[in-house]
C-alpha cells in the first residue's frame, strides 16, 4: 500500500513547521533575557572593581573625589557619600535604565 511513499506529507511538514516555531518564540525572548542579566552582571562587576580602585586610592593618597571613569565602554560616575561615608558608582544598564552599586567603608576614619 505505501510502497510509493517517498518522504513526509504536508500535515506532517507544516506539523514540523509549527513546532519549530513554537520552540523558537520560547527560546528567543529566554536568551535574550539571559543575555541582558550577563551584561548587567559585567556591567556590576566593573563598577566594584572601580569602587576598589578608587577606595586603594584614598588609601595611599587620602583623596576623595568624584570622578567619571570610562571602562571597557562604559561611563561610570563615581562619588563619595558622606553620609554613608562610602562611595557608589552610577552606570546605565544594558536596558538603559539607571543603577548604582554603593560600598560603605567598615571602618570609617572621622
Amino acid at each position: 500500500m505505501w510502497r510509493n511513499y517517498k518522504g513526509f506529507s504536508l500535515v506532517e511538514s507544516m506539523v514540523g513547521i509549527s513546532l519549530l516555531f513554537m520552540l523558537m518564540t520560547v527560546f528567543i525572548p529566554l536568551l535574550i533575557h539571559f543575555h541582558q542579566n550577563i551584561e548587567n552582571t559585567r556591567l556590576k562587576a566593573i563598577a566594584l572593581q572601580e569602587i576598589k580602585e578608587t577606595l586603594e586610592n584614598r588609601l595611599v593618597n587620602g583623596i576623595e573625589r568624584d570622578q567619571i571613569v570610562i571602562r571597557e565602554g562604559t561611563t561610570m560616575k563615581i562619588s563619595w557619600i558622606p553620609s554613608l561615608v562610602g562611595v557608589c558608582a552610577h552606570y546605565k544598564s544594558s536596558e538603559g535604565k539607571e543603577n548604582n552599586v554603593c560600598v560603605k567603608e567598615e571602618n570609617s576614619i572621622n
